[in-house]
C-alpha cells in the first residue's frame, strides 16, 4: 500500500532554515509521514497540504503579503488548511497592531491584538496542555487581546505568547525543541 505523504510549506524568508530543521526533527519524533519544502510564490501554494511561516522581520513579512498576490493566495489558505505563524510572522497576519507595532502591514487573519519587542532571551513557556518548554524570544511579540474564538495555547510571565484561531496557530517565540509544534502537526495530520 502507497504511503501519503503529507507536504508542509514553509516560506522561504526569515529563519527558513532553522525552523525547517527544528519540524523535521519532530516529524521524525512523531513518526508522521511529513515532508517539508520551501516555498515562494503564491502557485507554489496549491503543492503543500500545510503552511509555516517562520520567524523573521515583520516588517519584511507584511511587505512581501499585505496587499499582494502571495498575501491574498495565504490568506484564503488558512481558511481551509494549517497555518503556522512564528514570531514576527504572527504580527503579519494579526488584525489589530498595538505597542511597538507602528507602521507595520497585516493581511488579518488572526483576530487578535499584538505587542512588540516585549520579550527577550530564553523563556519558560507554560502550553495548554501544562507540558513546559523554553521558547527562545529575540524582540518578541505578544498576544495583548484575543477574539472570541482565538485560544490561548502557551503563556509565559502572564502573558499569552501562542494562539490557536481554527486552523491557525501562532507562536511568538521559537522553541528549538519543537515539542511546542506538536499540536500544529498533529492539526496536519487530522487534516489528512
Amino acid at each position: 500500500m502507497a504511503r501519503n505523504i503529507v507536504i508542509i510549506g514553509i516560506l522561504a524568508e526569515g529563519q527558513k532554515d532553522d525552523i525547517k530543521r527544528i519540524l523535521d526533527a519532530e516529524v521524525r519524533r512523531l513518526n508522521f509521514d511529513i515532508e517539508t519544502l520551501f516555498i515562494e510564490r503564491a502557485d507554489d501554494l496549491s503543492a503543500v497540504d500545510a503552511l509555516v511561516l517562520p520567524r523573521g522581520k515583520s516588517l519584511r513579512f507584511g511587505e512581501i503579503m499585505c496587499g499582494t498576490a502571495l498575501g491574498k493566495s495565504i490568506a484564503e489558505f488558512s481558511k481551509h488548511k494549517p497555518l503556522l505563524a512564528i514570531c514576527g510572522s504572527v504580527i503579519a497576519c494579526t488584525k489589530r497592531l498595538g505597542k511597538g507595532c507602528e507602521g507595520r502591514k497585516t493581511i488579518g487573519i488572526i483576530d487578535a491584538k499584538v505587542d512588540n519587542n516585549c520579550l527577550d532571551g530564553d523563556h519558560k513557556v507554560t502550553l495548554a496542555n501544562r507540558r513546559a518548554c523554553i521558547g527562545n524570544f529575540t524582540a518578541a511579540p505578544v498576544l495583548s487581546e484575543m477574539g472570541k474564538k482565538v485560544e490561548a495555547i502557551a503563556m509565559t510571565d502572564g502573558q499569552i505568547v501562542a494562539m490557536k484561531q481554527g486552523n491557525i496557530f501562532g507562536f511568538c517565540y521559537i522553541d528549538y525543541t519543537g515539542r511546542s509544534y506538536d499540536s500544529f502537526l498533529r492539526a496536519v495530520m487530522n487534516k489528512q
